[in-house]
């Protein structure tokens, strides 16, 4: 059998566009933050701030989408996902950095997603304290890193099943908020709390949830048609978690007080018309966005061992079984989502999650825009990357550094208008060539 060419039983097995990249993403958008910490965002940076961090979080990820379909339909995407786009655009070298920082990302928030169903388990056992929460979370790695251990196929099963109770504890939020609906508490909410936390912390909190949508990309190598799918699915599901992020923000702010929002992370229930249903929404959110970065993290890492790159990751390259599944990245990856149950603290590892997430988006939109500059002959994206790159660089920073005035944000916007104007294609041609590698 030629390289690269697929056995028909083996492309049987692989995913298509809503069970590869639409399900993994859309569960991992629409998880633990929507749940646990949107009203606490609403309450503490009131709902006119608050939509201001939608749209600047949903404007990263809106953009970076935008960039991540350019690359996808511009090459043959094997498996790796966002590292494998920007090694391939960039280069190995710079591609091989980025991959680690992309890996730890991914085994970082398997922790960050299972401290959020610890929180939500122990509450309702009686036992709210930050031990039984990593008790409970160190359990849910271990049922999660058994269900990656046997592949792709057997979580996709898992995650059809929590997607059936996502829909139905956002509709019980709906229909509560429709009944429930105060104008006099939607005005009070409109403004922010008393010593709050500030604007660009209350981001940090909030951003990774946005970050699921590049979970379809990591799993490029298990799908059937990757330059169809990934765009597709990644806007899709983007699109729809707007729709919900927007008007859940408003609904929170139109049926709970403000000090509630704040003082009571599990403030959804109290809207919900069947309070039950949120905490299994928030359980399998949890558990399936955990589930999605389990299956992402060992992948990067092989893909990442395969270019070897790096000597002491050879082992990684060599997978199990027909869809060639990565057992000892699997392993790596629960070692790492073990060691993160020591933080147990949810506030402190969404902030590390955002910036591990927000460099691999700065990377993402660097590809796109080194290929436009650089005028390469292959590459004809269909807008210019050069605003999406400056705009998002000036967000990574700002929210990383607590001290900087908004004329560095300017001046940084300024000096990609001045220096990166927009590149037109070149009239002779007419059609973008196809890369292969």
């Amino acid at each position: 059998m030629k390289p690269g060419k697929h056995h028909p039983a083996e492309r049987d097995l692989k995913l298509g566009t809503f069970a590869g990249v639409f399900t993994p993403s859309i569960l991992t958008i629409l998880g633990i933050i929507l749940f646990l910490r949107l009203g606490y965002v609403v309450g503490q940076a009131g709902l006119g701030r608050t939509l201001i961090i939608l749209f600047l979080a949903n404007g990263i990820s809106i953009l970076t989408s935008v960039s991540l379909s350019a690359i996808a339909t511009n090459l043959k995407v094997k498996g790796g996902g966002d590292y494998y786009l920007i090694s391939r655009t960039l280069g190995l070298e710079f591609g091989g950095a980025i991959g680690i920082v992309l890996f730890l990302a991914q085994s970082v928030s398997i922790e960050f997603y299972c401290i959020g169903f610890g929180e939500v388990v122990s509450g309702l056992m009686s036992a709210d304290s930050k031990a039984a929460a990593q008790i409970i979370s160190a359990a849910a790695v271990t049922v999660l890193f058994l269900l990656a251990w046997l592949g792709a196929d057997w979580a996709t099963k898992f995650q059809y099943g929590v997607m059936t109770i996502l829909i139905l504890a956002l509709l019980s939020f709906y229909v509560g908020g429709v009944f429930r609906w105060d104008t006099a508490i939607l005005q009070q909410n409109f403004s922010p709390a008393a010593g709050n936390l500030g604007f660009w912390p209350i981001f940090a909190i909030f951003f990774p949830a946005v970050t699921g949508f590049t979970q379809g990309v990591s799993m490029s190598g298990d799908l059937k048609d990757a330059g169809k799918s990934l765009p597709m699915g990644t806007f899709l599901a983007v699109g729809i978690s707007i729709v919900v992020y927007f008007s859940g923000a408003v609904m929170m702010a139109a049926t709970v007080p403000q000090q509630i929002l704040i003082t009571d992370y599990g403030s959804m229930k109290n809207v919900a018309i069947i309070d039950f249903l949120i905490d299994a929404g928030v359980i399998a959110a949890t558990l399936s966005s955990a589930m999605a970065s389990f299956l992402g993290a060992p992948r990067i890492l092989q893909s990442l061992a395969g270019d070897r790159i790096f000597p002491v990751l050879l082992s990684f390259a060599k997978g199990i079984g027909p869809l060639n599944n990565p057992r000892k990245g699997v392993l790596l990856t629960a070692g790492i989502a073990y060691a993160t149950v020591a933080m147990g603290n949810l506030n402190i590892i969404a902030p590390v999650v955002a910036m591990f997430f927000l460099i691999s988006y700065g990377l993402l939109n660097y590809a796109t825009f080194f290929e436009a500059r650089t005028t390469s002959p292959s590459f004809r994206p269909q807008s210019s990357s050069s605003a999406h790159l400056f705009l998002h660089a000036a967000r990574l920073f700002r929210a990383g550094s607590p001290n900087w005035d908004r004329k560095d944000i300017v001046s940084a916007l300024s000096f990609g208008r001045q220096n990166f104007p927009q590149r037109e294609a070149d009239p002779w041609l007419k059609e973008p060539a196809r890369r292969t590698n």
